[in-house]
């Protein structure tokens, strides 16, 4: 009996695992904050084909910092992820 509930267990957890492994990509736009002292400068917001998961969105947002770190810095700012969620689009 042990060992079937085991089987039963491994095969759940390999599906489970499989389905996620090839999960469908979608637009994430994830966005980032420039802000002198408390006053926010500017908002940019960057939009990457990935997972629908943490990873992805953070990944969004990592891609908003280094893309608008610069334009940040001249205007006197710091640049930081948003706080907010990640927006999903479409399917890419």
């Amino acid at each position: 009996m042990r060992v079937f509930l085991s089987l039963i267990l491994f095969v759940a957890v390999s599906v489970g695992g499989h389905d996620r492994a090839f999960a469908a990509k979608a637009e994430v736009t994830g966005m980032c904050v420039c802000k002198k002292g408390s006053n926010v400068l500017s908002t940019y917001s960057e939009t990457l084909c990935v997972k629908n998961d943490h990873a992805g969105c953070t990944s969004a947002k990592v891609a908003c910092v280094n893309a608008n770190a610069a334009a940040c810095r001249l205007a006197g700012g710091t640049i930081s992820q948003s706080t907010k969620t990640c927006s999903v689009g479409a399917k890419c």
